[in-house]
């Protein structure tokens, strides 16, 4: 979210400047922006903002953006917001965290994938989901907002559009995918559907048919699984029943409010309402639901069973998983990666007692590994894993 935020504030001043509607000082802005982006969550900071104003200028074939965008003036102040972070973790990882940062998490996850494959689809399929209960709203939208040539003359309307296409394009042919990647969209999706209540509420388009019934439809689905959620719960999880409850209230509310107005044709109440619905089960959800969930999810309880047995002082290892939060919660500054079964068999060989963290089908293969050097096991989401003892074998 916070790399969203200065993304977001990056492309804002772009499009000011490029489109004339402030000064044209704020570019330099810009390059403030995407360093603070950069330092958050990478060359993403740089690379998404550059797509979507490049695409921008080649489609309007307006080449005078290139001296407009002030590289000369904008570059310094990039380097010297992000340069000395990168040189002082250099110096503090001894030459090895940028080859990691650029060529590991950067271009190998991009081309290669980092365990998060998905085909080139995968986005339409999950995208709708991410921004329910607002997509139904888009249909009739896209619909409302008709012909499209337009766009093409409009240059701000033609930034939103290339604004969305790039950034879905752009992950789409990554091969390492994950839902939270397109969060830079939904900012477009946002001002796509506040622009469409916003009309309707001044009338400058009218509702449509296909408005009314899906808004219908889909806040009477809302109520009903309000009215069902803790009847699923009970049978689920009868312990966990009671922390649905104020979620349950908000759905089965909220929707049965909507809908009152959408049926009295009241778009800007009708949004209100849902806005205030969804706000309350977010709240619901922080207070109760994902405390609740933290001990399937989250790492942090499997490192406080580990703490407990595995001494501050000991060697702990992790095998065959770089992505993980363990080092964090354990208070390690690193944990060493063992690759390979021959690594095991190096620690087994050597003098002091180490403790390794194997998953579940990896341990199956490591024959070398007796059953009753298992001291833990725990799952963390789908994830099943092991601590190991390793322990050298008695002289002689």
């Amino acid at each position: 979210m916070l790399f969203c935020f200065l993304f977001v504030l990056s492309i804002y001043f772009a499009a000011r400047s490029l489109l004339g509607r402030g000064r044209s000082n704020e570019m330099l802005l810009v390059y403030v922006f995407m360093a603070l982006a950069t330092l958050a969550k990478g060359l993403i900071g740089v690379v998404l903002p550059a797509l979507i104003l490049i695409s921008f200028m080649v489609a309007r074939r307006e080449w005078p953006m290139i001296a407009a965008a002030k590289l000369p003036l904008g570059i310094p102040p990039f380097l010297l917001i992000t340069a000395p972070w990168f040189w002082l973790v250099q110096q503090a990882t001894d030459g090895r965290w940028l080859n990691d940062f650029l060529f590991i998490h950067h271009f190998q996850r991009y081309t290669a994938g980092a365990g998060h494959r998905q085909p080139f689809y995968y986005y339409l399929t999950t995208l709708p989901v991410d921004v329910l209960p607002w997509t139904i709203f888009i249909v009739p939208a896209l619909i409302a907002y008709r012909p499209y040539r337009r766009i093409w003359q409009t240059p701000v309307l033609l930034f939103f559009v290339l604004w969305f296409i790039s950034v879905l394009l752009f992950f789409s042919v990554s091969a390492t995918k994950r839902e939270l990647y397109l969060l830079p969209l939904l900012p477009v999706l946002a001002l796509l559907i506040g622009n469409y209540f916003n009309d309707l509420s001044a009338g400058t388009i009218d509702e449509t048919a296909i408005f009314r019934w899906l808004a219908s439809v889909n806040f009477t689905i809302v109520v009903i699984i309000g009215v069902a959620l803790p009847a699923v719960a009970w049978i689920v999880r009868p312990e966990a029943c009671w922390i649905f409850v104020p979620g349950s209230l908000t759905l089965a509310l909220g929707g049965a409010v909507a809908v009152r107005f959408f049926r009295q044709r009241d778009p800007l109440k009708a949004i209100t309402s849902i806005v205030l619905m969804m706000t309350m089960l977010l709240l619901s959800s922080a207070l109760w639901v994902f405390p609740y969930l933290e001990q399937f999810k989250s790492p942090r309880p499997l490192a406080v069973a580990i703490k407990r047995i595995v001494p501050a002082t000991a060697p702990l290892y992790i095998y065959a998983d770089s992505m993980n939060e363990f080092n964090y919660y354990l208070e390690r500054d690193a944990m060493p990666l063992l690759s390979s079964p021959a690594a095991i068999e190096k620690l087994l060989g050597g003098a002091p007692t180490s403790y390794t963290l194997i998953k579940g089908r990896d341990l199956k293969r490591l024959n070398m590994v007796a059953p009753q050097w298992v001291v833990l096991t725990r799952s963390t989401g789908s994830t099943t894993w092991n601590l190991v003892e390793l322990k050298a074998p008695p002289a002689g």
